[in-house]
């Protein structure tokens, strides 16, 4: 198991929020995700995993996804019309 500290720039609390319920799913043993001020772009994400870094990306990707979706729902329900659907929705 190795614990690795990864700091994601441009980013913050938002992320964190969306991508913790992320780590229980993919049954990562510990994480955690820290935003040392509430006015800074930086997210500190702490994983103990095999493999922190790929684990993350997959994280990230699947929670991306699922915002897409989450858009292209609420696009539909407010026109009534499907829009044109993201290419990484078209991967599927």
């Amino acid at each position: 198991m190795v614990t690795s500290t990864i700091t994601l720039t441009e980013t913050g609390h938002t992320v964190a929020c969306l991508i913790r319920p992320y780590f229980k799913s993919l049954d990562v043993p510990f994480a955690s995700c820290n935003v040392l001020h509430p006015q800074s772009t930086e997210l500190v994400v702490k994983i103990d995993h095999d493999n922190p870094s790929g684990t993350l990306d997959r994280i990230l990707s699947d929670a991306l996804l699922d915002v897409e979706r989450l858009g292209a729902a609420v696009h539909v329900f407010m026109t009534g019309h499907a829009q044109h659907t993201p290419h990484s929705l078209a991967e599927e």
